[in-house]
């Protein structure tokens, strides 16, 4: 089915459509090179300084920029620098002390080269989102972007999710901006192929950390008042141990009280949580 009808109609169902076909093709043509550095977090202890830090404890994946966005004041504060994650340091200042949620990111460049254009967090309206991964089929979803008006900054494949996030959030328009939001990633996944592990904050949901999951690691953490996501243990170890790994086709949403995830076939599931020394 092509993209196009998709982002046109709107149509659901066709998710069976693309994850049958990502069976088919991810692992085979991918490796775990691709390990970009992920966290997330949301809760009333937010601060630059806990992004950064997680990020430097995922160094070891090797990375070539990075950025941070921030939920705080009604508004999505980003911030992003080429090189070492030092260069992102002499950013934080920029950013808010306070505030409800973010996503924080190191990445190794697979579409484009390596600057603070290319570098994540992307948006696109009210949509912000980074991501590790590879989606096959960017060029393809781009060249629809576009033919319908869209604008793009980078030459990622992430900034596409990000528009194509957006248009599906625009034509969603009953329910509230969580719904809507909900409905507009299922909307998303449905149409990429590839691997992702993506992390979403929308201006209009600013309690809310949005999530997806398919052949990139991507682990919750939980905590009391606050819960975490990360590409790794190791960036979220000093504030949890309880722990779980999201499985292929898991998406949903974490909030400071609240873990939500569906399987591929949207339907909720609980993953089982366990300790981590």
């Amino acid at each position: 089915m092509h993209c196009c009808r998709l982002l046109k109609h709107c149509r659901r169902g066709v998710s069976t459509i693309w994850r049958t076909h990502r069976r088919r093709r991810v692992g085979s043509i991918w490796s775990n090179t691709y390990m970009c550095g992920v966290i997330g977090y949301v809760g009333p202890e937010q601060n630059p300084r806990f992004f950064y830090n997680g990020l430097k404890r995922l160094e070891y994946r090797g990375y070539d920029s990075a950025g941070i966005a921030m939920v705080e004041g009604g508004e999505i504060h980003v911030v992003k620098a080429e090189g070492k994650l030092s260069k992102l340091e002499a950013e934080l200042h920029r950013l808010p002390e306070g505030g409800i949620a973010g996503i924080g990111h190191t990445r190794w460049a697979t579409h484009g080269k390596p600057s603070v254009e290319n570098a994540h967090p992307h948006d696109s309206g009210p949509i912000v989102l980074l991501h590790n991964g590879i989606i096959e089929n960017y060029a393809e979803l781009k060249e629809t972007l576009i033919e319908q008006g869209d604008q793009f900054r980078s030459e990622t494949d992430t900034e596409v999710v990000a528009h194509l996030i957006h248009r599906h959030f625009s034509l969603h328009r009953k329910g509230s901006p969580h719904e809507r939001m909900m409905n507009a990633l299922s909307d998303a996944i449905a149409d990429i192929r590839g691997m992702y592990a993506l992390a979403i904050l929308c201006k209009e949901c600013p309690g809310y950390l949005y999530i997806a999951k398919y052949g990139s690691p991507l682990v919750i953490g939980k905590g009391k008042g606050e819960n975490f996501i990360a590409s790794g243990i190791a960036a979220m170890v000093e504030h949890t141990t309880t722990v779980t790994m999201l499985e292929d086709g898991d998406w949903g949403f974490i909030t400071a009280d609240e873990i939500a995830v569906k399987n591929a076939s949207g339907v909720p599931v609980q993953r089982d949580f366990f300790e981590v020394n």
